[in-house]
């Protein structure tokens, strides 16, 4: 079947939506796609055995030059934020100083995690939108 060459023909989009519908609901039955996550990242089983990464851990290896200078950013920040309290009577106190650094490396997971929940809850909302207006 054709998608709807105008988007106002919403009987003709109706269509399409419980066609592509119940072409998927027979290639891929309710609960035959089976989460199979490991501390590796997240996987799903499909029938016929295969185990296939979920679409946001295969993008995670894409390499972005921006979140790389994200990271060096708020990294940096933090270290900034946080200096003054490695200065004791005036001088750098170096194992406060190494501390600072050992925290600094954890923010941006940190913060890019903090992201990725929010991003799940968008996820959700849209995904039942969608399955609301499907159904």
């Amino acid at each position: 079947m054709d998608l709807p060459k105008h988007e106002k023909d919403t009987a003709g989009i109706n269509a399409y939506v419980k066609w592509a519908r119940n072409v998927i609901l027979y290639e891929i039955p309710p609960g035959s796609v089976v989460p199979q996550h490991t501390g590796d990242g997240h996987f799903y089983g499909v029938p016929g055995g295969g185990v296939y990464p979920s679409v946001t851990g295969k993008l995670g290896h894409v390499k972005d030059e921006s979140i790389q200078n994200f990271a060096m950013n708020s990294a940096l920040k933090y270290i900034e934020d946080n200096m003054h309290h490695v200065i004791v009577n005036g001088k750098i106190d170096m194992m406060k100083a190494i501390d600072l650094f050992v925290e600094a490396k954890k923010v941006p997971k940190g913060l890019l995690h903090a992201a990725g929940d929010i991003g799940t809850k968008i996820h959700d909302r849209r995904e039942k939108y969608f399955q609301d207006w499907i159904d």
